[in-house]
């Protein structure tokens, strides 16, 4: 199957990956799903996520542009020197899979409207700047399986929400202490109740108080 071409784009799904990323279109509507090539939603979305990238030192954006259809469009977004802001527009990604924009230099707060992308199983924004607290919307993403937003700049505690991630398997909020920013307070004691699959969990580097939650006792597969 050429993972390049229209055939591939029919599967009508977006991913964006750890290595090279493609992104493919995921048309929820009777009027576009008859021809997908037509829909202009996403490819509206991603460009607007370029223009909200400061600098793309190794150009692995060049790539979008006229000239190539936008389910063609590829980058490597991980550890590429990135510098900006996460777009709001990232919720009209519908079909969005995989979002791993870690080890980059991107700033401000993690978009609420994240949320709206029901599909996205892996989220890493690791070694990033971000600001802000977790958005509680976070907690809605039940086909999470991998949450890593460690070594950032964020704030708070954690969300009584984010126990809601039943299929969540990876889950670290570690080293979010960096200057006067860091995580306070106890942890959810709830939190781990409705997490059977989580197998590992990092929260190091942190400043909580209190014990570790009874609740995660239900993660079988710690």
């Amino acid at each position: 199957m050429d993972l390049h071409g229209p055939s591939f784009c029919a599967f009508w799904s977006i991913h964006l990956h750890v290595m090279t990323l493609l992104f493919f279109m995921n048309f929820l509507s009777p009027s576009t799903a008859a021809n997908p090539f037509e829909n202009g939603t996403d490819r509206l979305a991603l460009l607007k996520f370029k223009e909200s990238i400061l600098t793309d030192t190794h150009g692995f954006l060049n790539s979008w542009n006229d000239s190539l259809h936008f389910c063609n469009w590829f980058i490597n977004l991980r550890n590429n020197s990135l510098s900006g802001k996460i777009p709001q527009q990232v919720d009209h990604l519908f079909g969005l899979q995989h979002l791993t924009l870690s080890d980059n230099m991107l700033e401000g707060e993690i978009p609420v409207k994240l949320s709206y992308c029901s599909e996205l199983s892996i989220v890493s924004f690791r070694s990033n700047r971000l600001t802000g607290k977790i958005p509680s919307e976070l907690g809605s993403l039940t086909k999470l399986l991998t949450l890593n937003l460690g070594t950032n700049n964020l704030t708070g505690g954690i969300p009584s929400s984010l126990g809601n991630l039943s299929s969540i398997t990876q889950l670290s909020l570690a080293y979010n202490n960096l200057a006067d920013n860091e995580f306070k307070g106890s942890i959810p004691p709830n939190i781990g109740l409705n997490m059977p699959n989580l197998q590992q969990i990092g929260i190091g580097g942190n400043e909580f108080s209190g014990k570790i939650p009874a609740s995660f006792s239900n993660a079988s597969q710690f």
